[in-house]
């Protein structure tokens, strides 16, 4: 998953990435966790940080979290793909490395992207996706992917082809900084009675 979508060199950039503002114990290397939803380990379960922190998503600089059940289909989310969720958290991730470490101004570029989309009308204003401009990215790489979310899905953005079609900013953003999949990854059964979709 994190090697057919994040270019080779941002990934070799999670290990120089260095975060010290809130966490100043733990600053680095960005790295993904994947946490065991049969043993119910929790964010502060990990070693670097034993702390109280619950749940298993979500993304603490420097680490992203994501369950161990976002690959068991249907048992977490029903309607979401395999690896969702753990490519939406990488993307919080990616996101952070690319401000700092490549182009500070990313999140300039990113509000304007971000306040076209909301402006156009092409997206539900009461989906996860115009929340803020970080969630806007994330979800509409899921989408780029071609695993969308359940709303966006319903939205009317199945896959890249949509997006590209209705988001045409949103979707050369992605396109510059993230790899386009070259695959179509299977549909759960929750979305098999939905047409049309690849």
């Amino acid at each position: 998953l994190v090697q057919s979508f994040i270019p080779i060199e941002i990934r070799r950039l999670f290990l120089k990435y260095k975060h010290g503002r809130y966490r100043r114990k733990y600053v680095g290397p960005m790295r993904l966790i994947i946490l065991s939803h049969t043993a119910d380990e929790q964010a502060g379960c990990i070693p670097e940080l034993r702390t109280n922190e619950t749940g298993r998503n979500g993304t603490a600089q420097p680490f992203v979290f994501s369950s161990s059940d976002d690959y068991n289909r249907g048992f977490y989310h029903c309607d979401w793909f395999n690896g969702r969720l753990t490519a939406h958290e990488l993307v919080h991730a990616v996101d952070m490395v690319v401000r700092q470490l490549i182009d500070p101004c990313f999140m300039l570029q990113l509000d304007t992207v971000f306040n076209t989309a909301k402006q156009s009308g092409a997206y539900p204003s009461n989906v996860y996706a115009m929340s803020d401009r970080h969630e806007y990215l994330a979800e509409i790489v899921t989408v780029f992917l071609n695993m969308p979310p359940k709303e966006l899905f319903d939205a009317g953005f199945k896959n890249k082809n949509d997006l590209k079609e209705k988001d045409v900013s949103g979707y050369n953003f992605v396109s510059r900084w993230f790899l386009e999949p070259m695959h179509s990854l299977p549909v759960l059964d929750v979305f098999k009675k939905y047409k049309g979709y690849l």
